[in-house]
């Protein structure tokens, strides 16, 4: 049976009311935290465990919302929304059982399934009838199922921005009202957490090397004074400038955060980097339109993207459009599209974010540190979530497959300084897992 919890600080109700009715629940209390995906896979057994006792063997995990002080929950914070969806995906097919009789069927990627179809919420029971009628790829095999519940939640950012608090629910078919599957899970946050929440930071250091700051304590800075303390405009390590029709575009703050127009009907888009330290590390630098890396168009957490390599003493580069995969040639041009605020009882399902993210990381020399518990497999995999290319056969080669997760956040290109081929060679590099610099601009559409 499901945990029946009843106190304030109990974020599972918090959480279906936040998604039913946008009721608000303050920062009351703080369990002992610990890592994102060590969370997730401590209580992914208890998940399936309240699902199977529910008769539901079918499911699948739909993209979170996410809830910073003092705003209403949002599908478009930034990319956990969607990665905290993928994450905890990843995390109940490790724990899923190797009995068949007791195996729970998992689909593969169901928020792709319910951006396609119309009028599809699981805020209202009209919007889960829809949900329920569609069918959903297995994450193993090639079939496509009908469901019986859907994962979802709601992450509740901390004042102090060093903790996220995570109701989880589900939706079951048939039944009228969304259930609470377990008490509420607290993670630590880090620099990438912080930049997938959509936040920006820059981390400076001493004379002697020593950070000067830490990430939750800067991006706190740029919530409080966005003008005077926002990385570009506030001797940014790498500066970023956006061009539309070649002309630079001024940005705008709002009281939290950088904002820019969105382009208008066919006007071309254009980044330059720009490194602007004196510093002799080379730097690796993701930059994201709508959640998209601009190197092959990839959707994966910035630590496992292909980067852009600033070497000590880089000139500016400058970006036209997605870079091909295998190509030296520029890939589609940028098409840069807010994402409309969601209504009530609605909700955008889609990986797009509305932002442009630029994210840095400092090259290591240091061989990475490998941890002997018995769970670091599972771990790494639910911190990179990626699920193979193809469908695996079964779920235990499922498992194996997600489990292999090899070298990470190696590759990089440097370009040539060609402009109009925007030519690249391919470097391979080690990098510090913790960003030094974030930088999230949230486009919007001006209005007539």
């Amino acid at each position: 049976m499901s945990p029946r919890i009843r106190s304030k600080c109990d974020l599972t109700k918090f959480a279906v009311l936040s998604l039913i009715a946008g009721v608000l629940v303050p920062w009351q209390c703080r369990a002992d935290a610990a890592t994102l995906e060590f969370q997730l896979h401590k209580h992914a057994p208890q998940i399936l465990s309240s699902l199977r006792g529910r008769s539901c063997h079918r499911i699948g995990v739909l993209k979170f919302q996410v809830q910073k002080v003092g705003q209403r929950p949002s599908d478009c914070a930034g990319t956990l929304n969607t990665f905290l969806a993928e994450r905890l995906e990843v995390a109940l097919a490790l724990a899923n059982s190797t009995d068949p009789a007791e195996q729970i069927q998992l689909v593969h990627n169901a928020s792709r399934v319910a951006a396609q179809t119309p009028e599809a919420t699981h805020l209202s029971p009209s919007g889960r009838q829809r949900l329920f009628s569609q069918r959903y790829p297995l994450a193993w095999d090639n079939r496509k199922v009908e469901l019986d519940a859907l994962v979802t939640g709601v992450v509740q950012v901390a004042p102090d921005l060093r903790s996220v608090r995570i109701g989880i629910v589900a939706a079951i078919k048939g039944e009228p009202e969304l259930l609470g599957l377990l008490p509420p899970i607290v993670a630590d946050t880090d620099g990438a957490i912080l930049n997938e929440l959509g936040e920006s930071f820059q981390l400076r250091s001493g004379p002697d090397g020593q950070r000067l700051s830490d990430p939750a304590t800067s991006a706190g800075e740029v919530q409080h004074e966005p003008p005077a303390n926002f990385p570009l405009d506030n001797k940014p390590t790498v500066a970023l400038r956006v061009f539309y029709d070649g002309q630079p575009v001024t940005l705008e703050f709002t009281e939290s955060e950088a904002i820019i127009p969105e382009p208008g009907m066919g006007q071309s888009v254009t980044f330059q980097l720009e490194r602007m330290d004196q510093s002799d590390v080379i730097l690796g630098v993701v930059l994201k339109v709508n959640g998209e890396n601009t190197l092959y168009r990839q959707r994966v957490r910035d630590f496992d993207c292909a980067k852009w390599v600033l070497n000590p003493g880089h000139r500016a580069t400058v970006i036209h459009g997605f870079q091909k995969a295998n190509s030296t040639e520029v890939g589609e041009a940028f098409e840069v599209v807010s994402t409309a605020a969601s209504r009530a009882l609605e909700m955008h399902y889609g990986p797009d974010v509305g932002t442009i993210s630029l994210t840095v990381f400092e090259e290591t020399k240091e061989s990475p540190q490998l941890s002997l518990s018995e769970d670091a497999p599972d771990l790494a995999a639910i911190a990179k979530a990626q699920f193979p290319a193809e469908p695996p056969r079964n779920a235990d080669a499922l498992k194996a497959q997600l489990r292999n997760v090899g070298a990470t956040g190696t590759r990089g290109v440097i370009t040539d300084g060609d402009e109009i081929q925007q030519r690249v060679q391919l470097v391979r590099h080690d990098w510090r897992p913790e960003p030094i610099m974030s930088v999230v601009i949230r486009y919007y559409r001006p209005q007539d």
